[in-house]
């Protein structure tokens, strides 16, 4: 005679295995329903957000361009740091031309003028400080990296200025 707990056993392992075949008929059955049935459409889903390109990087270094001259941000001075300053004014150039592969660019402020020029390859900058039309000083500057005038002059070899007076075409 089988005892209480074998008997017990034996019926949970034959409900198992009944349950485990039906399983696996009521698989078989809905495998074979679902390959006679259309295929679902497919929800929609929910698009990507689109990724705004970087703003392109201008081709020239001036900040702005106004009735002819073009304005270029400097660097902040020591003096500009400790009074709290957090910009400076832009420097304002007129742009001259080309004389003889010689670039000149011109600011001016009041009555006090100067023209600084350069030649390809622009590793120096003749200075001529004028001061009502006369010619107070002349130097020659070295153009270093990171400095305005470098950034004017590549502007101004890199034929992104428009001679001052003349329009842009």
């Amino acid at each position: 005679m089988k005892t209480p707990f074998r008997a017990a056993v034996s019926i949970i392992v034959a409900a198992s295995t009944l349950t485990l075949s039906a399983c696996s008929d009521r698989s078989t059955e809905a495998s074979a329903a679902a390959a006679q049935q259309p295929a679902p459409t497919p929800a929609v889903v929910a698009a990507e957000p689109e990724t705004s390109p970087a703003p392109a990087q201008p081709d020239h270094f001036y900040a702005m361009t106004e009735d002819g001259e073009y304005g270029y941000q400097q660097a902040l001075s020591d003096d500009d740091i400790k009074a709290g300053r957090a910009t400076s004014a832009l420097l304002m150039v007129r742009y001259l031309g080309d004389v003889k592969g010689v670039r000149s660019i011109k600011y001016v402020d009041g009555d006090i003028s100067n023209v600084l020029s350069c030649a390809a390859p622009c590793k120096f900058v003749k200075s001529k400080l004028i001061y009502s039309g006369r010619v107070m000083r002349t130097e020659t500057v070295p153009v270093t990296d990171g400095s305005v005038i470098q950034a004017v002059m590549s502007d101004a070899f890199n034929d992104r200025l428009t001679v001052f007076g003349r329009k842009a075409s």
